[in-house]
């Protein structure tokens, strides 16, 4: 049996928690939080205990792992802490502020040879790891660009840690699990540049980061935490198109779109005329024999549609929350004793770090402030 204890028992706790019962052989056993109420009310549902302090329940022997559900910028004294206590840990997404704070973890966890991830559970859903097989396998063909947005508005409230200057912003809170899938799907990046909007708090409320991998493909990541946004994932092959349904993160299905060769794709090829120009007119020609309202408006749709035909949906929904799929991955891997997950290694938590970082510092020239209220 796996004994599991829990620091933070905010709204994410209680979801892992709760998918934890997906998984044999795996419970929670203690819960430590600032706010005793949390902790006594997730202890009580799940029959679990509730430890006083942090440091009680690291050195608690029935303890086996520690998970850290508390605001990012406390996640690397705690994961230092729990490790170099003798606990396996996982960390919730951020794994850290910076790429500085997530050496420090990294650091520790290869020091005490002890089992560390962050809990990015996007990279274990079923249809995101389908994804990454059509990737592999080449059934995309080469592929060139991804995007993905996460965008949700919530109010602002500068008592919430999303909107906390240290540590919180759409980037952080947001951005990471688009930069998560970017470079899980597409590999190593070579070049960073962000632009931001900063709000009344002092953090992002809108983001955007390009990255240029090291495969020649281009990524562009999109959050926000004041509009509603598509919040899906695209993935475009030079054979085919893969989109991960919103929302992407937790995606139970994706469509698989190929260009049809006798489509306006393809006439668009014709060396007789630049490519781009012959696209620009053929869809300036068909705008001139239509009226605006309903039927230019279908037109335009008909054209963006006309160099794709579906291939595939595929859907595979998941267990629970979603979340038992990276919790099973963690329980196997220090049942086998490995100290790493190769889905979201240590160097996978760096690499998406240091984008951040980098990302961040391209706002000193780009950023700018949202004067709309």
């Amino acid at each position: 049996m796996l004994r599991w204890g829990f620091i933070g028992a905010g709204a994410i706790a209680q979801s892992m928690a709760a998918d934890l019962q997906h998984c044999d052989g795996n419970r929670v056993v203690a819960v430590s939080s600032r706010t005793t109420s949390r902790a006594g009310a997730l202890a009580t549902q799940f029959a679990a205990r509730v430890e006083p302090s942090i440091e009680s329940l690291l050195t608690a022997a029935d303890v086996d792992v520690v998970y850290i559900a508390t605001p990012a910028p406390t996640h690397a004294d705690l994961a230092v802490q729990a490790l170099q206590a003798g606990k396996h840990v996982l960390v919730e997404k951020p794994f850290a502020t910076s790429a500085a704070e997530a050496q420090r973890i990294v650091d520790a966890a290869r020091e005490t040879g002890r089992f560390c991830m962050e809990a990015m559970w996007t990279r274990f859903i079923p249809a995101v790891e389908a994804a990454k097989h059509e990737v592999d396998n080449g059934s995309l063909g080469q592929i060139r660009q991804l995007t993905a947005d996460f965008s949700y508005a919530v109010t602002v409230n500068p008592q919430h840690h999303v909107f906390a200057r240290e540590g919180g912003g759409a980037l952080l809170d947001r951005g990471v699990y688009g930069v998560a899938l970017a470079t899980y799907l597409l590999g190593p990046v070579v070049s960073v540049s962000s632009v931001a909007a900063i709000g009344s708090t002092g953090v992002d409320e809108d983001v955007a980061v390009m990255m240029a991998h090291q495969s020649g493909a281009l990524s562009t990541v999109t959050a926000s935490l004041r509009s509603r946004g598509t919040n899906e994932a695209s993935l475009r092959g030079t054979v085919s198109t893969l989109t991960l349904n919103e929302p992407f993160f937790a995606a139970t299905r994706y469509h698989v779109h190929a260009a049809a060769p006798s489509d306006l794709g393809a006439r668009a090829m014709d060396t007789s005329r630049s490519g781009s120009q012959k696209v620009i007119s053929t869809v300036m020609g068909r705008a001139r024999k239509t009226s605006f309202g309903r039927k230019s408006i279908e037109t335009a749709k008909g054209v963006a549609k006309a160099g794709l035909r579906e291939v595939k949906t595929v859907k595979l929904p998941v267990v629970g929350l979603g979340y038992s799929y990276q919790l099973a991955a963690v329980s196997a891997a220090i049942a086998a004793g490995r100290t790493e997950e190769p889905r979201m290694s240590l160097d996978a938590s760096l690499l998406v770090m240091d984008v951040i970082d980098r990302a961040r510092a391209s706002w000193d020239a780009s950023e700018h402030r949202d004067v709309g209220r």
